[in-house]
């Protein structure tokens, strides 16, 4: 892996991108990372491996599968997959395809993501999105439990050209994020009260 360039033209990053992403070299290079299969010997964690092939592996692990089926039915099997994009990425790959063929148990993966994509699904048969581009054009953004200044660093230059341009900002947060500090309105409501701040939106 070698580190490309700043894209200091990009429409979104503007050539930059978080410190997380910039040190992932470090986990692709890193001394402790795994590259080779490894079977437990020892007790748990007794930290007592040995390296076995691929071939050994994948039958083993089909082995277990095929036994935990037949002894207590394919819902005992729980996949799991997921961190940041890779849960969009492997949402419909090869494995998400053999699990569900397999009957493996479904998981709702974060305690945000799903219970607001039923929803999105229930009211309007759709996980509806906005271009990020469109956001400097509201006239009103509102950011509602959520920190971009951590978790979303590209989203706040473009709600600050959104003000620059005459929007407003509303943050809905019980913190005085970094963001709530340059809102034109922070509404601080007591945690978990903010469903009644929603009932009322939407009278």
């Amino acid at each position: 892996m070698r580190a490309a360039p700043p894209e200091i033209a990009h429409p979104l990053t503007s050539g930059f991108i978080c410190s997380k992403v910039g040190r992932i070299s470090r986990h692709l290079y890193g001394e402790d990372r795994l590259l080779h299969p490894a079977l437990r010997e020892d007790a748990r964690g007794d930290g007592g491996f040995r390296r076995i092939s691929w071939d050994e592996a994948l039958d083993l692990i089909v082995e277990r599968m095929i036994e935990a089926k037949r002894t207590f039915g394919a819902e005992s099997v729980l996949p799991l997959s997921y961190g940041g994009s890779n849960g969009l990425l492997t949402q419909d790959t090869a494995d998400a395809i053999l699990f569900r063929r397999f009957g493996a148990s479904q998981l709702a993966r974060t305690v945000c993501a799903a219970p607001s994509t039923a929803a999105a699904l229930g009211l309007y048969g759709k996980m509806a999105g906005v271009a990020l581009e469109d956001y400097e054009h509201a006239q009103l953004a509102i950011v509602w439990g959520a920190n971009p200044s951590s978790t979303g660093i590209h989203l706040v230059p473009i709600l600050r050209a959104a003000r620059a341009r005459g929007g407003k900002l509303v943050v809905v947060d019980p913190r005085r994020t970094p963001l709530a500090k340059q809102a034109d309105l922070h509404l601080q409501p007591r945690p978990g009260t903010d469903l009644c701040l929603a009932l009322a939106l939407h009278r």
